[in-house]
């Protein structure tokens, strides 16, 4: 069955800035967000959708 992959990029200076961007991320995903950005002075990241992925292509569970 065909399912979405989601890629998320994320630049930190520290673990709670990666947790942040990691967190943000989570929310706007799980708020129907396909794609999204955002940044500060101590970090950023993107993230992007992908549909239909073969089940061939997505990391093992």
């Amino acid at each position: 069955m065909p399912q979405r992959m989601y890629t998320l990029v994320i630049d930190a200076d520290n673990e709670a800035a990666l947790e942040d961007a990691r967190a943000e991320a989570t929310r706007l995903i799980n708020e129907g967000y396909l794609s999204g950005h955002n940044s500060n002075d101590s970090g950023a990241f993107y993230f992007e959708s992908t549909d239909n992925v073969p089940e061939g292509q997505l990391p093992n569970r």
